[in-house]
């Protein structure tokens, strides 16, 4: 499922739909999308919905800011040999990266249960907060980019993906 706009405009143009799967082009990599932050003005921004050389998008999925996780290889295929490759979710594979004749290492450490329990005392105790506005399921997207010219508080909107 997808929040997107088949023509330009602005929020009354999105709906909650069925989407194919992407398939990456030439220099692109497909991300599995976990969450992603919405910037009410993208909708206005000629680049949402034309390419740099002016080939049309839409139908569009708005959001420049995102997290998620490679999803497949194609990324080792986007680098030059030589090159570094460095993943935060999970070890990169050794072999593939030799394959391609680039270094790989995953940047993340070993999460640490002890620090974890820490901050999750933190978050829980009210000491720590991170600055999220909203957070809006994905089939709700529409109304989190209604609430564009709304009084919120400050903070990201966030599109809840999974």
């Amino acid at each position: 499922m997808a929040l997107r706009a088949h023509a330009r405009g602005g929020p009354e143009q999105l709906v909650y739909e069925s989407a194919p799967a992407p398939v990456p082009g030439p220099g692109e990599a497909l991300v599995a999308v976990h969450a992603a932050a919405i910037t009410f003005a993208e909708l206005t921004w000629d680049l949402t919905w034309t390419t740099r050389a002016g080939r049309d998008r839409t139908p569009v999925i708005p959001s420049h800011e995102m997290s998620g996780a490679v999803a497949g290889i194609a990324s080792y295929g986007l680098m030059r040999s030589g090159g570094r490759l460095v993943t935060l979710g999970a070890p990169p594979s050794q072999e593939r990266a030799k394959d391609f004749g680039v270094h790989a290492m995953f940047f993340v450490v070993t999460p640490d249960p002890g620090e974890l329990a820490q901050l999750a005392k933190l978050v829980d105790e009210g000491r720590l907060r991170p600055v999220v506005s909203q957070s809006v399921p994905l089939r709700d997207g529409r109304r989190a980019f209604e609430s564009a010219g709304q009084p919120r508080p400050p903070g990201k909107t966030v599109l809840v993906v999974r």
